[in-house]
C-alpha cells in the first residue's frame, strides 16, 4: 500500500521535500536548512561488524577523500569481487542468505521497519 508519494530533490539551493498522504494536498515533508545538525555516532571500526558501511568502505572512502579515484576503485572492486565469491560459495552449498533489513515482495525489496510501522509505535 502506498502511504505517500514523495517529490523535490536536495541540492542546487532546494532542500525541501515535500509529501502527499493518501492524495491529499502537499505539505513540507522535510527542510534540511530547518533541521539542526547533529554530528553522527557511530562504533570505532574496531567494533564494528563486518558488513558495516563505514568498515567495509573505508579504503573506498579514504581514496576518494584524498582525490584518488585509482584507489577508491580498487578497494571498491575488491569489496565486490568478495561479495561475489561469498554468493558463488552460497550457491554451490546451498546454504540460503537470509536478508536481515530488506525483504522480497515481487521484484521489490521492501524494508522490514518502514517509516510507517516506526510512526505507530510513537
Amino acid at each position: 500500500a502506498v502511504v505517500s508519494t514523495q517529490s523535490g530533490h536536495y541540492g542546487r539551493g532546494n532542500n525541501v521535500m515535500y509529501a502527499e498522504f493518501d492524495g491529499r494536498k502537499k505539505e513540507v515533508f522535510v527542510d534540511t536548512h530547518a533541521i539542526p545538525i547533529i554530528k553522527k555516532q557511530c562504533l570505532p571500526i574496531s567494533r564494528q561488524g563486518e558488513w558495516e558501511s563505514r568498515r567495509l568502505w573505508r579504503h573506498v572512502t579514504k581514496g576518494l577523500y584524498e582525490n584518488d579515484v585509482e584507489v577508491a576503485s580498487e578497494e571498491k572492486f575488491k569489496i565486490e569481487e568478495y561479495q561475489r565469491t561469498l554468493r558463488k560459495e552460497r550457491e554451490l552449498s546451498g546454504e540460503v542468505h537470509l536478508q536481515e533489513l530488506f525483504h522480497k515482495e515481487g521484484d521489490n525489496w521492501v524494508f522490514n521497519a518502514p517509516l510507517s510501522s516506526r510512526k505507530a509505535k510513537l
